[in-house]
Order: structure tokens, then C-alpha cells, then sequence
């Protein structure tokens, strides 16, 4: 089944090392995640000579909710600034000095794919070489805050999840599970003994010449394939909805015809709109808007996880597509479940 943000159970996320939080405290991504972040923090550390620490990764409903508060002020007026955010049905306006903060159930914290992750020179290395492992900046303002969006970018899957610690109980370092700096120096000093490339990175064939040699054995462990899906362990597809039955439009996608020109037009763009919470508006309001004639807007399919509707409408002013009367009828369209929309740039962590 799938689960909407901040409420996934811990069973189906990856436990993190304890020594990768700056805090030592458990921090959780989905394992899709967790295994890009490692292969990428393998390089990262052999490129910058840098340690790495993670100070947030997945975060619960009631986290979001409670860093809104500490960051927010509810307040008895519309959204305004760019600033403001929604929850609860109210708007909440950003604190004098505190940092933006998403509204809740909107963050890829909890989604399980996004970090905030430290120091300075490891996030400029992830600047330039992130996005080939599937990470994204998609705070530009916040350089910590990283997400990872584009799995089927991630040149390096197949490696999936390295087995650090057993790596470091070979190589004789702390057996943590965080490729820091003295891991790195181990790594090159074998790499420099076997013969190998002396970058200091544990890349597939280093991985498996220090787990092949001497000591207690270990394996790399397999990670779900993020092409698939990058929430492989949360992420369930339901069957198409059962299409309600409802008015008959006299309109289809192709060869339609626009009254006032006589031409004929087809479907050639889609846009998807957010109507759901915390607007508060519910499937049957947003139909009803849709089909009003003073609304004046164009044609539209309403889906929610479990309906369908199709909304023919003729602008008269603004709109440029004209599509017939205003009538709401089902549509054949194969829906599948959606899950919490992705955060929009404008709206951090």
C-alpha cells in the first residue's frame, strides 16, 4: 500500500548508521535512497577529503508539523507573502528570523528521500556531481538540503547498497559504517598494495578485491532497483477507480471543433492542478466549479485516488480552447493512486 508523507512506518524505511547523524541519533531514508546516498558519499569523501555528517533525513507528520510552529505564527488572514504557508486550514506567516519551513505534508523529509547534509565542501561537491547519482538541489536556497527525485539518473544503481562495515572490519578502521577520512586512507593504501587505482574510492572492483581478501567475510547488499520505483518499500500502485456515470458530453479529445472558427483541435498539452488539502476543496466542489459558466475555464479531468471526472467547458473571454457545453461526464482514463504531491521549488525542505 502507499503512504502519505510523514506517515510511513519505521519498518519500511532504512536505518542510517548512527554514526552518519551529527547528532547520533537514528536517522531513516527509503533504502533506494540510502543506498545512492552511500555509493555517492564513497566519492564524495575520496574527491573533497572531507567527513560528511546527515542532520535530518526522514521526518514525521508531527515533526513537519512541529518545526512549522517553532518557525511560524498561525495569523487570521489569506496567504500573501511567498513566505506564508497552510496547515490546519489556516495560514501561517514565517517568524521574524526564523528559516522558511514547508507546510507539513509537503516536504520529501518525509517522503523519505531527502538530507540535510554538511559541511560546506561536501555540498559543493555534490553541486557539480550530485545529479548523476539521482540528487537534486530542489531547495536552491538551501544548499544543505538535497533530494533524491531522479533514480533513473543514478549512473550507479547497479553497485547497490556497498557493505561499508564489513569493508572496514577487512581494511582494520572503526567499523561504523560511514566512509569517513581514515576509511578513505585505508582504501588507497590497498588500493596502492593490490595494485589497483589509488583514488581512495570503493568502487565495484575495490569493493570486491578488499571483500575477497583476508579477515571476516562480507557481501554487498542489494538495494531495490530505483528505476522501478524509488520507494520501492512504501510504494503500491492501486487498480483504476471505477469510473462514475454521470452526464454525457457531446465532446471527445480528437477532432474537436471550435464554433467560433470552425477549426479543429486536439488534445495536445495536460496540466496538473493541486486542489486537495490543506485548500480544503473536495472532488464534487472542484467538478461543480469547473462546470460553472461563470468560471470560464477550460476543459479538465478531476482524479483523486479513488474518482474520476472529465469537465467539458467553452470559455468565452479567456480561454482559448473551446470544448463544447459545460457538462461533467467520467472518463475511460486508466488513474492510478496518487500519492502526496512533490513540494514546488518555491516551497523548501
Amino acid at each position: 500500500m502507499a503512504f502519505a508523507n510523514g506517515r510511513i512506518p519505521t519498518k519500511n524505511l532504512a536505518a542510517l548508521p548512527l554514526a552518519f547523524s551529527n547528532k547520533r541519533e537514528q536517522e531513516r531514508l527509503t533504502s533506494a535512497a540510502y543506498a545512492s546516498l552511500v555509493r555517492m558519499m564513497l566519492r564524495a569523501v575520496a574527491d573533497t577529503g572531507s567527513y560528511f555528517s546527515v542532520w535530518d533525513a526522514y521526518r514525521s507528520l508531527d515533526e513537519q508539523v512541529a518545526m512549522l510552529e517553532r518557525n511560524y505564527t498561525r495569523v487570521s488572514r489569506p496567504r500573501g507573502p511567498s513566505s506564508d504557508r497552510s496547515y490546519g486550514g489556516s495560514t501561517w506567516a514565517k517568524k521574524a528570523g526564523r528559516p522558511l519551513t514547508a507546510s507539513p505534508g509537503y516536504s520529501n523529509h518525509g517522503n523519505g528521500l531527502a538530507v540535510d547534509i554538511h559541511p560546506g565542501p561536501i555540498q559543493a561537491w555534490m553541486k557539480t556531481n550530485a545529479a548523476r547519482f539521482g540528487w537534486v538541489n530542489d531547495v536552491p536556497s538551501e544548499p544543505w538540503h538535497w533530494s533524491y527525485l531522479n533514480p533513473g539518473r543514478d549512473q550507479y544503481r547497479s553497485e547497490g547498497l556497498p557493505n561499508v562495515s564489513a569493508m572496514q572490519k577487512k581494511l582494520g578502521v572503526e567499523a561504523d559504517g560511514k566512509p569517513g577520512k581514515d576509511f578513505i586512507a585505508a582504501v588507497k593504501k590497498f588500493q596502492k598494495a593490490n595494485g589497483l587505482d589509488v583514488d581512495g574510492k570503493a568502487g565495484p572492483s575495490t569493493v570486491k578485491a578488499i571483500l575477497a581478501g583476508k579477515g571476516e567475510a562480507g557481501q554487498v547488499e542489494s538495494s531495490p532497483d530505483p528505476v522501478k520505483s524509488p520507494d520501492e518499500t512504501v510504494l503500491e500502485l492501486a487498480a483504476p477507480p471505477t469510473v462514475e456515470k454521470g452526464k454525457t458530453s457531446p465532446n471527445s479529445h480528437a477532432g474537436r471543433v471550435d464554433p467560433r472558427d470552425g477549426k479543429k483541435y486536439g488534445v495536445q498539452h495536460v496540466t496538473v492542478h493541486w486542489w486537495g488539502t490543506p485548500s480544503g476543496q473536495a472532488f464534487d466542489g472542484i467538478v461543480a466549479h469547473l462546470c460553472n459558466k461563470a468560471a470560464e475555464v477550460s476543459a479538465h479531468y478531476v482524479i483523486s485516488a479513488s474518482r474520476v471526472a472529465r469537465s467539458w467547458t467553452r470559455p468565452t473571454r479567456r480561454g482559448r480552447t473551446a470544448t463544447g457545453p459545460r457538462t461533467s461526464s467520467p472518463s475511460r482514463s486508466s488513474a492510478t493512486r496518487t500519492t502526496s504531491p512533490a513540494p514546488s521549488r518555491s516551497s523548501p525542505r
